[in-house]
């Protein structure tokens, strides 16, 4: 959830360069046996970037 969190905040900590238009707030996911869920995340940037990087370091 943490997580989830962390990507719909992305757009207000880089000061609006990176929209994220999915997942929604309050979206729900169906997680496994093993607690792990498969989270698409779309969205647009406004300014030249040359990586996204989650606070997990995957890209």
């Amino acid at each position: 959830m943490l997580l989830i969190f962390l990507l719909i905040s992305i757009p207000t900590l880089l000061l609006g360069q990176i929209t994220i238009t999915s997942p929604v707030l309050r979206q729900v996911f169906q997680r496994n046996l093993k607690n792990e869920a498969i989270v698409t995340v779309a969205g647009t940037y406004s300014q030249p970037i040359d990586i996204i990087q989650d606070t997990n370091g995957f890209q």
